[in-house]
C-alpha cells in the first residue's frame, strides 16, 4: 500500500482508500469519457450531428444532475456500496449498448440518448461517492485522500481521452470498440468499489430508519426519493434552516452560470471556427481534444494534490474564492481567444496563432479551476452539513447544477448566435460576481471552534 501512499492516512481509513484507489484506475477512463466534453466532439465528429445534438451532449454531463437530489435521498438509510454498484453498473450497461449504434441520423439521437443515460447513473456515482468519502475519511486528511483519487482519475481520463480522440481521427468507427472496453472497464471499477466498507453504516441505518433523526434528514422510499414536491421541501427546509448555506449555493450558482454560458460556444469556436481558419487542418479532432480536455486534465493532475494539501489547511471558502478567481481566468482567456479567432481577418496572419497559445492558457486555467473544483465541489457542502444530512445538502447542491446545466449551455447557444462573441463578457460578469459572494462568506466565517470534528457546523 505504501505505494500509493497510503500509510500517511489514519490505520482505519487504509483498507478502503486502498480498494478505492483500485477502483479508480480503471474508473477514471470511464469517467474521462463520460463526464467531459468528449461525447459533444464524438457527436459533431464521427456522427456529424445538429447544432441541437451538440447541444444537448454538451449539455447532458451537466444536466443530469438534477437528478441528484433523487440519488442523494436514497442515500440516507441506505447501503451506500448496494447504491454504488446500481449507479456504476448502469454506467457500464449504457455504455455497452453503443456497440449496435450506427452511424445515421437515428443512430445519433441514440448516441446522444445512450450518453445521456450513462450520465445520468454517473450522477449517482457522484453523490453517493461524496457519502462514503464523509464516512471513511476524518476532515484533516479528507482533501489530501480526494486529491490522490482525483490525480488517479485524471491521469487514466487523459489518457482515456487522448488516445481515443487519435484513434477516432484515423478511424472513426473505432467507437463500436471503444465504448464496449470501457464497459469492461466499468465492471473491473465495480468490482473494486464493492469491497470498500463504510464506517458506522449499520448505526446510521439504525438511527436513521424510520424516524428523523436531525432536520430533514430521514429514511424514505425510493417512490417518494423520485418525488419532487418532497424534494423541494427538503431543500426549502435546508435553506432555511441554513442560511450561510444559502449564500454558498448562490455563489456558487453564479460561477457556474458563468462557466455553462459558454461551455457549448466553446465546443463551436474550437471544432468548427478555429479549423475554418486553419485550412481544414486533418487533426481537427486532436487538437479540439487537447485544448477542450487533454491540456485541462493533465494540469489537474499536476496540480490537485497540492490543492488538496491547501484545501485540508484552509478550509472551503478561502479556497474557493481562489477557485473562483481561476475560473474567471479561463472565461477571460476565452473571451480573447473567441475574439482572434472571429476577428481574424482584421488581426492579420498571426490571429490563429495567438488563438491557440490563447486557448491553451486558457485549458490551464481550466485545469487548475478543474482540479480545485474536483475537490470543492465534492466537499464543500460538508462544511455546513450535519452529517446526518451530508447526502442531502449534496443532493440539493448537485441537483442545482444540474438546473443550469440544462439552462445556461442553450442560453449561452442562443446568445452567440444572437449577440455574437459578447456572449463572453455576460460570463466573465456572472464568474467575478461569485468569486465576490465567496470571499463575502470567507470574511464572515465562525471560528474554527463552532465546527466539530468532521467539519461540520456544531448544533
Amino acid at each position: 500500500m505504501d505505494c500509493i501512499a497510503a500509510r500517511s492516512l489514519p490505520l482505519f481509513c487504509r483498507r478502503n482508500y486502498f480498494y478505492e484507489f483500485l477502483h479508480m484506475l480503471p474508473w477514471g477512463l470511464v469517467a474521462g469519457v463520460v463526464e467531459g466534453n468528449f461525447a459533444a466532439v464524438v457527436v459533431q465528429e464521427t456522427f456529424h450531428g445538429s447544432a441541437l445534438q451538440v447541444w444537448i451532449a454538451s449539455t447532458a454531463p451537466v444536466g443530469v444532475y438534477i437528478t441528484s437530489m433523487v440519488w442523494g435521498a436514497l442515500c440516507v438509510g441506505r447501503r451506500k456500496i448496494a447504491l454504488m454498484t446500481v449507479a456504476t453498473g448502469g454506467v457500464t450497461l449504457a455504455l455497452a449498448t453503443v456497440v449496435l449504434t450506427p452511424t445515421s441520423p437515428v443512430g445519433t439521437w441514440c448516441f446522444v440518448v445512450q450518453m445521456a443515460a450513462s450520465q445520468f447513473f454517473m450522477t449517482g456515482v457522484i453523490t453517493i461517492r461524496t457519502a462514503l468519502w464523509k464516512s471513511n475519511y476524518p476532515v484533516h486528511v479528507r482533501g489530501q485522500a480526494t486529491a490522490r483519487f482525483q490525480m488517479v482519475r485524471a491521469l487514466t481520463a487523459i489518457v482515456a481521452v487522448m488516445a481515443t480522440a487519435a484513434l477516432f481521427d484515423k478511424w472513426p468507427d473505432s467507437y463500436r470498440l471503444v465504448f464496449p472496453f470501457l464497459s469492461v472497464c466499468g465492471v473491473a471499477g465495480t468490482l473494486f468499489i464493492r469491497k470498500v466498507r463504510v464506517r458506522g453504516e449499520a448505526a446510521e441505518i439504525s438511527r436513521l430508519r424510520g424516524r428523523l433523526s436531525h432536520g430533514t434528514a430521514r429514511r424514505i422510499s425510493a417512490w417518494n426519493a423520485a418525488n419532487p414536491i418532497i424534494l423541494c421541501r427538503q431543500a426549502i427546509g435546508i435553506f432555511r434552516d441554513d442560511p450561510r448555506f444559502a449564500r454558498y449555493m448562490v455563489s456558487l450558482m453564479s460561477t457556474g452560470v458563468g462557466n455553462l454560458l459558454v461551455r457549448t460556444v466553446i465546443i463551436f469556436v474550437i471544432v468548427s471556427e478555429l479549423p475554418a481558419r486553419m485550412g481544414g487542418n486533418p487533426r481537427t479532432f486532436l487538437i479540439a481534444t487537447a485544448l477542450l480536455d487533454g491540456i485541462p486534465k493533465l494540469v489537474m493532475l499536476l496540480a490537485v494534490r497540492k490543492l488538496g494539501r491547501w484545501f485540508d489547511r484552509v478550509g472551503v471558502l478561502p479556497f474557493r474564492v481562489v477557485n473562483g478567481l481561476c475560473w474567471f481566468g479561463s472565461i477571460l482567456t476565452g473571451t480573447v481567444g473567441t475574439v482572434f479567432v472571429m476577428y481574424a481577418d482584421r488581426v492579420g496572419g498571426a490571429a490563429v496563432s495567438l488563438a491557440l497559445v490563447v486557448f491553451t492558457l486558457r485549458a490551464v486555467f481550466l485545469g487548475l479551476s478543474t482540479a480545485g473544483g474536483a475537490l470543492a465541489y465534492n466537499l464543500g457542502h460538508l462544511h455546513f452539513a450535519h452529517p446526518d444530512q451530508a447526502e442531502i445538502y449534496m443532493g440539493v447542491h448537485v441537483t442545482l447544477s444540474g438546473l443550469r446545466g440544462l439552462i445556461m449551455p442553450g442560453l449561452g447557444v442562443l446568445l452567440w448566435h444572437w449577440i455574437g462573441w459578447p456572449v463572453w463578457l455576460v460570463a466573465c460578469v456572472f464568474s467575478f460576481l461569485g468569486v465576490l459572494g465567496y470571499s463575502g462568506l470567507a470574511r464572515t466565517e465562525p471560528p474554527a471552534g463552532d465546527h466539530d470534528a468532521t467539519g461540520s457546523p456544531k448544533t
